[in-house]
């Protein structure tokens, strides 16, 4: 089993019955492996530093798997979130913060064939302790918030997992007070994301918002 950690990134890759396209015909997603019903661990932080491991557990079985894969992946991080990309059956990390860099902003993916970089601009830049979803109705990655080098933020980026571009989201009413450390959940059945709590950096939150955008 995976060695002792905090701050990681963690997803659940879903059994393919239970993701449904909302108002489509369209077939639930098949895993490559067809495995069902996993949970996926990454990277975090110890009191002995970063790691950059990945480790599988198979809700069926019981069983742990270490499936770090050879080759380039994201240097040792915490603070970081992951969703797992249902549109692409894929792990998706960003940002987070590194032993030399505490606000990171790159954007990877873990699949079968390893660990990919998808540099795009515009991005939300450099973050960490953010809020991370994904809707497969959607074909989107939710992103909001964060602690960045000017402080604690309140904005909305959505990554097109189809496309794999990311736009800032056109919100309205009034937005939630930047903010980090939150959760978040997606809710499918009104297609809206849920927003709680975390902190300003002075003020600790306990606040819940639903935050919709125009794309």
């Amino acid at each position: 089993m995976p060695p002792t950690r905090y701050g990681a990134a963690s997803a659940r890759r879903p059994n393919p019955a239970d993701v449904t396209i909302v108002g489509t015909p369209e077939p639930p997603p098949t895993g490559a492996d067809g495995l069902p019903g996993q949970f996926v661990v990454s990277h975090g932080f110890t009191n002995s530093g970063r790691l950059d491991d990945t480790w599988r557990y198979d809700i069926e079985t019981g069983a742990w798997t270490d499936i770090s894969p050879e080759g380039e992946r994201p240097v040792e991080r915490c603070l970081l979130r992951g969703v797992w990309d249902t549109i692409r059956d894929r792990l998706v990390v960003y940002g987070g913060q590194s032993t030399s860099e505490p606000y990171l902003g790159d954007l990877w993916t873990l699949s079968d064939s390893g660990w990919s970089e998808l540099a795009r601009q515009p991005n939300p830049g450099a973050r960490n302790l953010y809020a991370m979803v994904f809707s497969h109705a959607r074909r989107q990655m939710l992103l909001f918030g964060g602690r960045t080098a000017a402080g604690p933020t309140n904005d909305l980026w959505l990554f097109d997992a189809h496309n794999e571009f990311w736009t800032a989201a056109d919100t309205f009413g009034g937005p939630p007070s930047p903010r980090y450390s939150h959760d978040a959940a997606w809710a499918i059945e009104s297609q809206s994301l849920f927003v709680f709590g975390g902190t300003d950096g002075s003020t600790d939150l306990n606040d819940l918002w639903v935050v919709s955008s125009r794309n």
